[in-house]
């Protein structure tokens, strides 16, 4: 079995000691949500060394700013089991991954690929994923007809770097939140996805009968030898794919303020949203 584990880091240049407060917030209302879970913090000289205070840097920091820096609190969180492997964000299908599937094949060509792959990912699945078929079973019962635009299978708020495609979701309430929205026109899918990127799809009353929002434990998706997942990212092929939470999986360290601030936004994401 695969590890449930997977790193998402990024590398940051220690920051002034006035900017400790920025650095802070940029991890718990951007990096944390996003599924970034390893920070590496270049310091080099700039820190107050007690022994030699001769080799301190520009503006060092104090043993107290690293202490807030790092000030997080290890919580039990819950994790996405996918076959045999597991995710801790977003398994999504549809529209979606058809883009990363395209972006996969063409990232290497030339004028298409590169820095240019996402855009020719989303042109080609404008005019080839806007129809997605699958049979979709939510905690036993059939979830729709056969056919949908995109489906999601929410641990976290977020994927693909700013889609808000789960505005109710805690990801350590052992429920996993699924959304999908049924097949529509181009021209709607376009007037739409502004609102749907920033999660504005469960409480705008033009979703209400595209949006279908509700909370499991289970998922069975079936499709035919070409079925494809997005699990954090990364494709998986699979003709039939069972997804499971699996509560309080591992702990996850956050500083406190984000966890109230997460558990903040999605109640008022739900006491604002329409009935699931």
């Amino acid at each position: 079995m695969k590890s449930p584990w997977k790193t998402k880091g990024i590398v940051l240049t220690a920051p002034l000691s006035e900017e400790i407060d920025d650095v802070i917030k940029l991890i718990d209302e951007y990096l944390a949500p996003r599924g970034f879970n390893m920070i590496v913090m270049q310091v080099r000289y700039r820190y107050q060394f007690k022994r030699h205070p001769e080799v301190w840097g520009y503006d060092p920091l104090s043993l107290e700013d690293v202490k807030k820096l790092l000030d997080a609190k290890a919580a039990p969180i819950d994790l996405i089991r996918v076959n045999d492997t597991y995710s801790i964000n977003v398994v999504n299908c549809g529209f979606d991954t058809y883009v990363a599937s395209t972006m996969a094949k063409v990232k290497r060509k030339k004028l298409i690929g590169g820095k240019n792959a996402y855009t020719t990912g989303v042109v080609a699945a404008l005019f080839k994923a806007m129809v997605n078929r699958a049979s979709i079973e939510v905690d036993g019962e059939r979830f729709n007809d056969g056919k949908f635009l995109l489906f999601s299978v929410a641990n976290g708020q977020f994927y693909g770097g700013s889609f808000r495609c789960a505005p109710l979701s805690l990801n350590d309430d052992g429920l996993l939140e699924i959304c999908m929205v049924k097949c529509i026109s181009i021209f709607t899918f376009l007037r739409l996805i502004k609102d749907y990127t920033y999660g504005r799809h469960l409480d705008k009353p033009k979703f209400s009968k595209i949006v279908k929002y509700t909370r499991a434990k289970r998922v069975v998706l079936e499709g035919d030898d070409k079925f494809c997942v997005t699990v954090d990212g990364e494709l998986l092929k699979s003709s039939r794919v069972e997804l499971e939470v699996v509560p309080s999986a591992i702990k996850f360290a956050a500083p406190e303020p984000f966890i109230i601030s997460a558990q903040k936004n999605a109640l008022e994401s739900e006491s604002a949203a329409i009935k699931i």
